[in-house]
């Protein structure tokens, strides 16, 4: 009988000496502890969670801001081959040679804004190499 508790006062009062453990603990104080263990859990998906929208959110700018150049410089583009070509049919329908060469002369600088244009959307234009992070 060794290892069996005692009915003695130094066996009773090993038994009430044992580590206390939650369960000992008073209903309140369970409440209360499984409150705050709750809240710091939520607190910290929170702030997880905010740091990565706020990561998404920089990304889904920058990506927006590369698109709104590299559209707006293609609307440009566009526009300046519609003059060619208009200048063109001009030159097709002009009477004069004077006509003519100034309609000629528009459709170059027209031509000459447009490869400008394109060379600029190469240095604006979203690459495809590595895909999004």
């Amino acid at each position: 009988m060794h290892g069996s508790p005692s009915n003695s006062a130094s066996g009773s009062s090993e038994v009430q000496h044992r580590r206390a453990g939650v369960r000992d603990l008073p209903v309140l104080t369970k409440i209360l502890l499984v409150m705050l263990v709750t809240g710091v859990a939520g607190i910290g998906a929170s702030v997880s969670a905010l740091s990565a929208l706020s990561g998404a959110s920089a990304r889904t700018q920058n990506l927006s801001d590369d698109n709104l150049v590299s559209t707006a410089v293609l609307g440009e583009v566009d526009a300046q081959v519609l003059t060619v070509r208009l200048q063109l049919a001009s030159i097709a329908m002009s009477s004069t040679e004077q006509d003519r060469a100034t309609f000629k002369a528009n459709m170059d600088k027209a031509a000459t804004a447009a490869s400008d244009l394109l060379k600029s959307y190469t240095t604006h234009a979203p690459t495809r190499s590595s895909p999004p992070s």
